[in-house]
């Protein structure tokens, strides 16, 4: 990895909770399922991660009507 490459941040099940504001912990989980958000990127230890452009990606999506993790 060169200085110039971007850190790559992940998030957890919880930091996206945070992120949309969503108390009920199996809300993560419902939304994947429904195609609402994709499947993790990663497992590690039975905890799910999600690579931040991933969500970003997707969120572009939904703005622009259409879910990618759909797809």
């Amino acid at each position: 990895m060169s200085n110039s490459d971007p850190i790559k941040r992940a998030y957890s099940r919880l930091d996206l909770r945070r992120r949309y504001s969503k108390k009920a912990g199996r809300t993560i989980k419902r939304w994947v399922q429904s195609g609402v958000l994709p499947p993790p990127d990663f497992i590690i230890n039975n905890c799910e991660y999600w690579w931040e452009t991933t969500i970003e990606e997707n969120e572009r999506g939904l703005v622009a009507g259409k879910s990618p993790a759909a797809s």
